[in-house]
């Protein structure tokens, strides 16, 4: 499973005009080149992170934890654990996923505060793709 986490570097952030190019990235290469100098990418296996605790002020997960069907727990919990005390937690998911029994409701938001996390929200958003790809 690869899993991406960014560690924050408040010094660095990327300018307008990159982030064209960083949305038209295909593949993965021109990304990793482009931030070469501020990012590394690491792929590894979100239930078991190989990062000490308390290490990231933001951790992000993109379509990624729906699909994990044993050990998604697991996954949640090491993404917090290597999550700085009020750091942010992003997962971006599709609300409902029947083949893997995902689901986006108060259960899961009970679950993530009982793994730690505080003022847990839900924000939706539409994803649209482009009919050529």
């Amino acid at each position: 499973m690869s899993h991406h986490i960014i560690k924050k570097r408040p010094s660095k952030f990327l300018k307008p005009s990159e982030l064209s190019v960083v949305k038209k990235a295909r593949p993965l290469y021109p990304l990793k080149a482009l931030l070469s100098d501020r990012v590394r990418f690491k792929e590894g296996d979100a239930r078991n992170i190989s990062f000490p605790d308390n290490y990231f002020d933001i951790v992000v997960s993109s379509f990624a934890i729906h699909i994990i069907r044993k050990g998604r727990e697991d996954a949640l919990k090491e993404m917090i654990r290597v999550l700085k005390p009020g750091g942010k937690f992003a997962i971006v998911e599709p609300v409902k996923e029947r083949w893997t029994g995902w689901v986006v409701d108060d259960k899961l938001k009970a679950k993530l505060q009982e793994l730690g996390l505080k003022n847990v929200k839900f924000h939706p958003i539409i994803i649209s793709y482009p009919k050529k790809r």
